[in-house]
């Protein structure tokens, strides 16, 4: 029982422990923020006029390209 801290000890021991908790939360927030963001920009979608060599969906591909060049006519080609 002598080096269980008591008193002013033990409360310097608690403040420790707090800060280290909170350091650890703060690491972990900006680690996961970091991720996240980097997740963002591997897997959006691309927003440029490039031509695109593969399309994992080539039909929704055909599908916009068909309503960029015949405006107005989306009905007809696409009923449902």
């Amino acid at each position: 029982m002598e080096d269980v801290p008591q008193g002013e000890a033990l409360e310097e021991d608690l403040a420790c422990c707090d800060l280290y908790v909170k350091l650890q939360i703060i690491l972990w927030t900006n680690t996961m923020v970091f991720f996240e963001e980097l997740f963002y920009t591997l897997f959006r979608p691309s927003t440029t006029k490039e031509a695109v060599n593969h399309h994992t969906d080539n039909e929704y591909y055909a599908a916009q390209n068909l309503g960029r060049k015949c405006r107005g006519k989306c009905k007809q080609l696409f009923p449902d």
